[in-house]
């Protein structure tokens, strides 16, 4: 089980966001900091898997609807693989 963790309390914008995602999870070069890049990355993994994201709600404050459409392409991507999971804590 890989247990993934972001830590979201110095993340100011959706790029920085999608770089701490892509080292977070090893995602490669190639990964296009966008949402459908992430979606595609994503539902390329097999193991089970635990997204934490800390410091959610200071990160909804910074990223406003950019997180919300993170969180939506998230559970997207869940729908398609059962094996990922997203926690996010205060």
């Amino acid at each position: 089980m890989n247990r993934i963790l972001v830590d979201g309390s110095g993340i100011r914008n959706m790029y920085q966001f999608h770089k701490a995602l892509q080292e977070a999870f090893g995602f490669p070069d190639w990964y296009g900091c966008n949402l459908d890049a992430l979606f595609d990355c994503l539902t390329d993994i097999s193991e089970d898997t635990w997204l934490y994201i800390l410091h959610a709600p200071a990160l909804y404050e910074e990223l406003g609807d950019g997180f919300e459409r993170f969180v939506h392409v998230f559970l997207d991507a869940e729908a398609d693989r059962p094996n990922l999971n997203l926690v996010m804590k205060a």
